[in-house]
């Protein structure tokens, strides 16, 4: 009789620990869901604003999915770039600031450039945002686009991405082994570390951090981990820009260990009181160090 009370207190204690389990991964996934389970949409603002010349491209992922962009024909481009925006809740994609901004900086500079809409975002089908474990897939596609463009023909091509879109930039380089070049700036270094920041930034207790990761399995994908940042750039051996925040408070990556696991040629900009933003904080110098990259990877292609 003991040893039955015994077997049903146990069973008790486990179903209480089973409940507990799923309902703190069903908490991780609204949590996700509710951040990322959205389509955003653009601004209003068009290149053509800024006296950009562009042209709409509609482009298809590999895995079917249609996507948006903007080709923007420096006329006699010397490269040409992939630009991938990060993480917006309420307007972005090709619209979003740092990608207009990047692309009249380029387009002055002679290089050409795609602004990409990646799905869930703008004109690209999507409903919801995950985090580069589907976005690379629309770089590629964007890439393949350019490439096949007469006046690139032989120019080097590469994938230039802030924030979400820096990880998209380096998973897109890593998993297609496309792409000549890479720039980078504050990218995520893996899931777990920029789940853990996202917490604490949001205020939200520590010890939801195992359930965000858990609820993170059925919304990512549960392979989602062979994503992370820290993983993939090791597998690009293209010329890498790694550009980091001194302090990230948004996705806590240390780029210090993410230059180390990157291989040659590869360069690294920490800019001394440098946030997750620095792009926008400190724009010039920020355009400054991606131009004389891409005059880096051009003095190398002409040796």
């Amino acid at each position: 009789m003991r040893l039955r009370t015994i077997k049903i207190k146990v069973l008790f204690v486990l179903a209480l620990l089973l409940v507990f389990i799923i309902v703190g991964t069903g908490i991780g996934w609204f949590m996700l869901n509710d951040t990322l389970g959205r389509h955003v949409p653009n601004s209003k603002e068009l290149p053509s604003d800024r006296a950009l010349p562009y042209t709409l491209v509609s482009l298809v992922a590999i895995d079917g999915t249609k996507l948006s962009g903007w080709y923007i024909n420096s006329g006699m481009p010397k490269a040409a770039v992939v630009i991938i925006p990060g993480l917006e809740e309420e307007t972005g994609g090709k619209t979003e600031p740092f990608a207009l901004n990047l692309a009249e900086f380029l387009y002055k500079n002679r290089i050409a450039s795609l602004l990409l809409d990646t799905r869930g975002y703008g004109e690209s089908e999507g409903d919801k945002v995950t985090l580069g474990i589907r976005e690379w897939q629309d770089a590629v596609a964007a890439y393949e686009y350019l490439v096949d463009l007469p006046e690139l023909a032989g120019k080097p091509i590469g994938f230039v991405g802030d924030s979400m879109g820096a990880s998209v930039a380096v998973a897109a380089a890593a998993r297609s082994e496309r792409g000549d070049f890479v720039i980078a700036s504050v990218p995520m270094q893996n899931y777990r570390t920029a789940f853990r920041t996202w917490l604490k930034m949001e205020g939200y207790p520590a010890f939801l951090n195992p359930f965000l990761r858990s609820g993170a399995l059925f919304y990512l994908g549960f392979d989602y981990g062979r994503y992370d940042t820290d993983t993939l750039v090791r597998k690009i051996s293209v010329p890498i820009l790694l550009i980091g925040a001194e302090k990230d408070e948004v996705v806590g990556t240390d780029i210090d260990t993410l230059f180390l696991y990157a291989n040659e040629p590869k360069k690294l900009w920490k800019p001394v009181g440098s946030t997750h933003v620095l792009v926008d904080e400190m724009e010039r110098a920020y355009h400054a160090q991606v131009l004389d990259f891409i005059y880096e990877v051009l003095a190398m292609n002409n040796r």
